[in-house]
């Protein structure tokens, strides 16, 4: 399985600091979430056993064998995740790169802060993507 998570609003948040000329709001932004998606990929590697694939900007890359709990424990994570204050995440799940990606940007299109797993299925004569979201 591969799972694919992104910063909330990230962008928005830099540009503005940015355009507004807040360089240490900048510099403290940016090191506190670079230190919490430090966290985040050593939880992941901790409760999943990942291999990370990509750990940058505010993006996580990760592959993992399929566990009957991975929706739970990344929802798990994700919450621990926006206690720390913001941004928060979302997180897709899928069986591919590119459907983990597919299932992310459904989630930050949606509504954000949750996890989305993309389910590919082919039921004889027209064959449907479609995805399955866990908000709380």
């Amino acid at each position: 399985m591969f799972i694919a998570i992104d910063g909330d609003d990230v962008g928005r948040k830099i540009e503005l600091y940015i355009i507004d000329n807040r360089m240490e709001d900048l510099e403290n932004f940016t090191h506190s979430l670079t230190k919490r998606l430090e966290w985040l990929a050593n939880q992941l590697h901790y409760s999943l056993n990942v291999k990370i694939h990509l750990l940058g900007g505010d993006s996580i890359l990760v592959s993992c064998q399929n566990q009957d709990r991975l929706t739970e424990i990344l929802e798990d994570l994700r919450i621990k995740f926006s206690c720390e204050g913001l941004p928060t995440i979302s997180i897709g799940i899928g069986k591919t790169p590119r459907e983990a990606y597919l299932a992310l940007k459904y989630a930050k299109l949606r509504e954000k802060n949750c996890v989305v797993v993309f389910e590919d299925f082919n039921n004889g004569k027209n064959g449907k993507n479609r995805v399955n979201s866990y908000f709380v």
